[in-house]
């Protein structure tokens, strides 16, 4: 597979200066900064740059979840399906100024990686995605994004991404987040986590 650039939209990602920062209201949205001076485009790794065994946290930090939400006040939250040693790293980010624990599981951002066997991976997993739409774009083989759960679970948007032999899925709920686009969003967060797992610069 050819490296692949990095779109110039994504390097408008901004950072989010933490240090020197006063206490701010929760919730409280953050201002966009843009990436000047950057590069036509970034040239990515064929292969996951980061060490064997890396967990989802070395891969996505809380403030570069906070720079794409654009509010401050997020933590990780344990899944305990995460398997980084088998190469199946998840995890949750969450809004810590919402109210209630009801609302903080609500507004769980979920990324979980399959490091192996992408197409039969992605092939499973697509199964589960319901109403998809195939969204095309120069970091990923292929890629869909559509919902996930219902019933007894809470409805969520899912999407799935094949990059060579690795197999990405996120999933959000659409009503904690009501100001993003299902596909929009899920494309920022995507960019951002390839970005991240294939040598790009590292913006936060």
């Amino acid at each position: 597979m050819k490296k692949k650039a990095l779109p110039v939209a994504f390097m408008l990602i901004v950072s989010v200066v933490m240090a020197g920062c006063g206490d701010k209201p929760q919730g409280e949205s953050v201002a966009a900064e843009p990436v000047v001076d950057e590069p036509q485009g970034v040239v990515l790794e064929d292969v996951i740059v980061l060490s064997d065994g890396w967990e989802m946290a070395d891969a996505m930090s809380i403030a570069e979840i906070e720079a794409l939400v654009g509010v401050t006040g997020y933590d990780t939250w344990h899944e305990p399906l995460s398997d980084a040693a088998a190469g199946k790293p998840q995890l949750s980010y969450y809004d810590t100024t919402r109210p209630d624990g009801g609302a903080r599981n609500a507004s769980k951002i979920n990324f979980l990686v399959y490091t192996f066997d992408g197409t039969s991976n992605f092939d499973r997993v697509s199964g589960y995605v319901n109403d998809s739409v195939e969204v095309p774009g120069e970091l990923w083989d292929r890629a869909i994004v559509g919902t996930m759960g219902g019933g007894i679970d809470p409805l969520s948007v899912g999407m799935l991404i094949q990059r060579g032999d690795v197999c990405i899925r996120i999933k959000w709920q659409p009503e904690a987040y009501p100001e993003f686009n299902n596909i929009d969003f899920s494309t920022d967060l995507a960019e951002q986590l390839i970005n991240n797992l294939y040598g790009g610069p590292r913006v936060l």
